[in-house]
């Protein structure tokens, strides 16, 4: 008797979202992003530019409900900061 394998070819789509936010300090533009996040449900989610520590951008991981995180805090002073990436997964 010959088993065969049953083969299943699963089609899976990855929503993600890259955003250049070019800094997230105005109110508005947070609350666009909790907008964009909150609709589109993404399976994960990348951000540069943020200007802003890790521990400031906790609040997205409850929006969208995402385990994992890896960030990079910006550098620099409070007016002239740069960099900064955030990604949930």
């Amino acid at each position: 008797m010959t088993i065969y394998p049953y083969i299943f070819k699963i089609k899976k789509h990855m929503k993600c979202i890259s955003w250049n936010c070019r800094s997230l300090r105005a109110p508005q533009e947070v609350r666009a992003l909790r907008k964009l996040l909150a609709s589109e449900v993404p399976d994960m989610v990348f951000l540069m530019e943020t200007r802003k520590k890790v521990i400031k951008l906790e609040f997205l991981k409850n929006i969208v409900e995402l385990n994992g995180d890896v960030g990079v805090d910006c550098r620099g002073n409070e007016k002239e900061r740069i960099g900064g990436l955030m990604m949930l997964e």
